[in-house]
């Protein structure tokens, strides 16, 4: 971790680190065994696998659903982002 950096994911002058690269974030979160050999972590970790699509995969998702579901399904969404939201609000007042 670089030294501007805290554990958190705010660096030295305190904005929140964007990752640019979701795909080996997620892969380097998979390989602690802290978060792979619990129930809770394996957990957070499909939830962390199932939103990391693509843009292709996005697409392929917004295609899939029928017109009649679209406010259903988005409204779900919206649902689905403040939670996780509020997760990372939470980890990073820890």
């Amino acid at each position: 971790m670089p030294e501007s950096q805290t554990s958190n994911g705010v660096n030295a002058a305190g904005s929140r680190h964007r990752y640019s690269d979701v795909n080996a974030a997620l892969s380097a979160l998979q390989k602690d065994p802290a978060l792979r050999l619990t129930d809770n972590g394996r957990h957070l970790l499909g939830v962390l696998r199932a939103l990391s699509t693509s843009e292709v995969q996005r697409e392929a998702l917004v295609a899939a659903v029928p017109g009649y579901q679209r406010a259903t399904v988005a409204g779900v969404a919206r649902a689905c982002a403040q939670h996780l939201l509020r997760l990372a609000e939470q980890l990073e007042r820890l």
